[in-house]
């Protein structure tokens, strides 16, 4: 009578396979997911940018009048425009303040990370 079933030596060998495969497979997608998480996290900058920019615009404040000058807006004051955002790098909350920059014609929104 023939005993049906596998041997340790066939299961060892299937685990092996797919502990490369698993390997492989991780090589390939952890930058992938890096990447995006980078990606995220940019968007996230510019969503705080137009934030401030309609922040700006909404309470009438005083743009430099000067290239160069610049005034600052802190990340609290758009709390109406934004709710605690988190970093989805790391899942902190970005905190920080974005400048606002005359440049030429221009105003230039800069957001700096503290």
């Amino acid at each position: 009578m023939k005993n049906k079933g596998f041997t340790l030596i066939e299961i060892m060998a299937t685990l092996i396979i797919l502990s490369i495969v698993l390997i492989i497979t991780t090589a390939i997608v952890r930058p992938i997911i890096n990447n995006s998480k980078d990606k995220a996290y940019g968007e996230s900058v510019k969503t705080i940018e137009r934030a401030a920019q309609r922040y700006v615009l909404d309470n009438d404040m005083a743009l430099p009048t000067t290239n160069g000058a610049q005034i600052t807006v802190s990340l609290s004051w758009l709390t109406v425009y934004i709710d605690n955002l988190k970093d989805p790098r790391d899942g902190t909350t970005i905190d920080g303040t974005v400048y606002v920059t005359k440049q030429d014609k221009e105003f230039i929104y800069q957001f700096v990370r503290q």
